[in-house]
C-alpha cells in the first residue's frame, strides 16, 4: 500500500515536467521570433533566452529531486530517534509523536 503511494505521489509530481517542456519551447520560439525582427539584438536576446533556459530548467532538476525523495526516501522515522532519550527534551516529544 506504502509502495502504491509512492508510485502515484512521484508520478504526480512529475507532472511538472510537461510545464518544464512547454516553457523551453516558448522561451526558445520567443528568441527566434525576437532575433528575426531586431537581428541586431540578435547576441543579447540569446543571453536573455539561456538565463530564462537555466531557469526553467532548473524547475526540472528541483520536480526530479521531489521525485526520487518520494520514491527512495525513508518512510521508517524511528532511525532519528534512536539517540534521543531525554524526557523533557522538544525532540522526544517530537519522536513520540513520530512512531505513532
Amino acid at each position: 500500500m506504502v509502495q502504491a503511494a509512492k508510485l502515484i505521489g512521484a508520478g504526480s509530481a512529475l507532472i511538472a515536467l510537461a510545464g518544464v517542456g512547454a516553457g523551453i519551447g516558448i522561451v526558445f520560439g520567443s528568441l527566434i521570433q525576437s532575433a528575426s525582427r531586431n537581428p541586431l539584438m540578435a547576441k543579447q536576446l540569446m543571453g536573455y533566452a539561456l538565463l530564462g533556459f537555466a531557469l526553467t530548467e532548473s524547475i526540472a532538476l528541483f520536480t526530479l529531486l521531489v521525485a526520487f525523495l518520494i520514491l527512495f526516501g525513508s518512510s521508517n522515522k524511528s532511525h532519528l530517534c534512536e539517540r534521543v532519550n531525554h524526557k523533557n527534551d522538544i525532540l522526544t516529544k517530537v519522536c513520540l509523536v513520530l512512531n505513532t
